[in-house]
């Protein structure tokens, strides 16, 4: 397709997408803060997920086809599964309810569906959309129109250009709060998980990118169903951050059925090997690693209940971290209006 030919199908996607907000009304909701904040009060998880569906479909002029995918990696990005997106919908809406400041509220959407990455494609256009809906830059910034693929590809250079919290720096407060829902397991396994455990150690798996057929015994397998397989491989595969979901959630497995000290000596083991072969780094001996491919005959023991419990486990600690992202948005705008009323309380005493 010529670059003439595609500017013009970028310029009838925009077109589309105003259509859309003008049948909606958006424009006249937007104009007047106080129902557009009613607007934002009503919304529901059918709301939310029929709007989003609807925009990326338009967004990649796929109108007549099914956008919604499940199990989605990008990079480094590992998508919640399917069992929990709405649940996180539902969480994030709450919090949006809490906030009457539309720049956070922007700003925890536009994360919100970036790390859902529900969609085959265009999870950061409809994401960008979402912010520029939330802030009303709709009619200002049209960031996302670009001549290669009708949209831009910058969500570094959209977050920094638009003054929001660094992405890292969201990532890093979330993971960490992470080591909240584990608690309950130091007081249940005193022995095996010591309080001072996890300011220790990191939590990881080493060789996460493995065909899952290798670590299920051929007898769970033929108990599990194909999609259980899928979201057992997507879970084991979620092994970005310090407290990687992929990590915690074989420290709570293993610590359940018996397996953790064994894991966490061959651990140690490979780690001294490493030291005394001149390859060892220091990071090593402050994570705990489980290396699902040298230790696979551990996994060949596991039964059927403890495959389930990856992805209830691992689902649960997905929310949280999604949870945990909502928390750190709520927790700065009621700091905001600390500041806010304190500032208030200071010109009144400067005026008396």
């Amino acid at each position: 397709m010529k670059l003439y030919d595609i500017m013009i199908l970028g310029c009838d996607i925009m077109d589309k997408i105003k259509r859309y907000l003008e049948s909606s009304n958006y424009y006249n909701i937007y104009a007047d803060s106080s129902l557009f904040e009613n607007y934002i009060q009503n919304l529901t998880v059918n709301d939310v997920m029929r709007i989003v569906i609807s925009l990326n479909k338009m967004l990649r002029n796929k109108e007549d086809e099914e956008v919604v995918s499940d199990n989605m990696i990008a990079g480094e990005l590992t998508a919640p599964t399917s069992d929990i997106r709405k649940d996180i919908i539902k969480n994030l809406l709450s919090t949006l309810k809490k906030m009457n400041d539309n720049e956070l509220r922007a700003e925890l959407t536009y994360y919100t569906f970036i790390y859902l990455h529900m969609f085959s494609d265009g999870n950061g256009r409809t994401a960008r959309l979402l912010y520029g809906l939330i802030t009303g830059k709709i009619e200002t910034e049209e960031w996302y129109i670009h001549p290669d693929n009708f949209m831009h590809k910058y969500d570094g250079d959209f977050c920094s250009y638009n003054g929001m919290t660094d992405e890292r720096e969201i990532n890093y407060n979330s993971n960490r709060l992470l080591s909240r829902v584990i608690e309950t397991y130091t007081n249940k396994y005193p022995t095996l998980l010591s309080k001072n455990m996890f300011e220790t150690y990191s939590m990881g798996i080493h060789g996460a990118a493995f065909p899952i057929y290798e670590i299920i015994s051929e007898e769970v397998s033929k108990q599990l169903t194909t999609d259980e397989k899928n979201k057992i491989g997507i879970i084991l595969e979620d092994n970005e951050s310090l407290y990687s979901i992929a990590g915690l959630t074989m420290l709570i497995v293993t610590a359940d059925n018996g397996q953790l000290n064994e894991w966490i000596k061959r651990d140690s083991d490979n780690t001294e090997k490493c030291f005394q072969n001149g390859y060892g780094e220091d990071w090593m001996r402050n994570r705990l690693s489980f290396n699902l491919i040298r230790n696979k005959d551990l996994l060949l023991e596991w039964n059927l209940e403890d495959w389930k419990k990856v992805i209830q486990v691992g689902n649960k600690l997905k929310l949280k971290q999604f949870n945990n992202m909502n928390e750190i948005y709520l927790k700065e705008y009621n700091n905001r209006q600390i500041l806010e009323e304190n500032s208030k309380d200071n010109i009144g005493h400067k005026r008396v």
